[in-house]
């Protein structure tokens, strides 16, 4: 009996693990930063906005890490982030 205990509690632990790194997936966020000296666009999952006002982030196409002085971040969906990394 104490074995059937334990085997529907792994499963249920299973199974609320698997729920919850659904949910964390369908809840990404990607961003589009533009420089706005050059107009160069670049595409991350991740912005860090500094407190002098620059913004620091991993652009996804060329994996470099790149700061910004003067930047438009814009939140946008899955689908315009994933072409804007196919681009050129």
């Amino acid at each position: 009996m104490m074995r059937s205990k334990r085997a529907g509690r792994a499963f249920l632990s299973t199974v609320l693990v698997g729920l919850a790194s659904l949910m964390a997936m369908g809840c990404a966020t990607y961003y589009s930063v533009t420089d706005t000296n050059t107009g160069r666009v670049y595409y991350s999952k991740a912005v860090n906005h500094k407190r002098s006002g620059a913004v620091n982030f991993a652009d996804e196409r060329t994996k470099a890490r790149v700061t910004l002085q003067s930047s438009e971040v814009r939140e946008i969906s899955q689908q315009t982030f994933e072409e804007g990394v196919a681009s050129p």
